[in-house]
């Protein structure tokens, strides 16, 4: 069936029967050798200052084989996020920040810490004993407010939340509303991903061999000190 004939048609999933019967393969059916599991820890917060992280308790925890800060990642072959486009003042840093987040939360959600254990339960139970000291921080929640002189700004060095901005010359469009007799104006909000991964990924397996080859992308390079591992977000 060619792409024409497929608009406005009804197609019959194919993939459904196996889905809803419980036949497909998800990741907690996937059990390999030696597998550890990861939950994150997130910030309750949409902007705020991290005072402290005391994770003593967590470390003391029966199961738990690592956790990890910011902190502990520098020096241990993990970069930065990946940005696809360094346009503007993403050039000059803004936004550039490693997997974990180091001295400030600037969304809610925001991972702040990880926990390595032997099954899922143990890593979430675990994951709840590392304690955050927040500072909450005013947050700007709209997107045209962010952009107004004054709003509270995510990264204060750049003195703006505007990351990067084009104003290519507008004299002939100008031209052409001043002709015309109705002109309807409406603010678009656009968001989305750049990034190559499926929407929704919730959950991930990694595994490595000795080579330490990666066969599935694991997050945060904790491939490179387990050989596998699940994740919980």
């Amino acid at each position: 069936m060619g792409i024409a004939a497929m608009v406005g048609s009804p197609i019959k999933r194919r993939e459904d029967p196996r889905l809803i019967t419980g036949q497909s393969t998800y990741v907690d059916d996937i059990k390999l050798l030696g597998m550890l599991h990861m939950a994150v820890v997130r910030s309750p917060y949409g902007h705020a200052r991290i005072n402290s992280i005391n994770t003593d308790a967590v470390r003391k925890h029966p199961g738990v084989v690592a956790v990890y800060l910011a902190e502990d990642l520098k020096g241990a072959s993990v970069g930065n996020i990946a940005i696809a486009v360094p346009l503007g003042e993403i050039a000059n840093g803004m936004g550039v920040r490693g997997p974990l987040a180091e001295g400030k939360v600037r969304f809610y959600g925001d991972p702040v810490a990880v926990v390595i254990a032997e099954d899922p339960y143990t890593a979430r139970d675990a994951r709840d004993l590392i304690e955050v000291d927040y500072e909450p921080l005013p947050a700007a929640i709209d997107v045209e407010k962010a952009m107004q002189p004054g709003a509270p700004l995510l990264y204060e060095e750049f003195g703006t939340n505007v990351a990067f901005g084009m104003h290519p010359p507008t004299d002939e469009i100008d031209k052409v509303f001043e002709q015309t007799w109705l002109m309807v104006e409406s603010w678009s909000n656009n968001a989305w991903s750049i990034s190559g991964l499926p929407l929704l990924l919730w959950r991930h397996v990694g595994w490595s061999q000795s080579t330490a080859k990666l066969t599935k992308p694991l997050p945060y390079g904790v491939h490179r000190r387990f050989p596998t591992c699940c994740v919980t977000f």
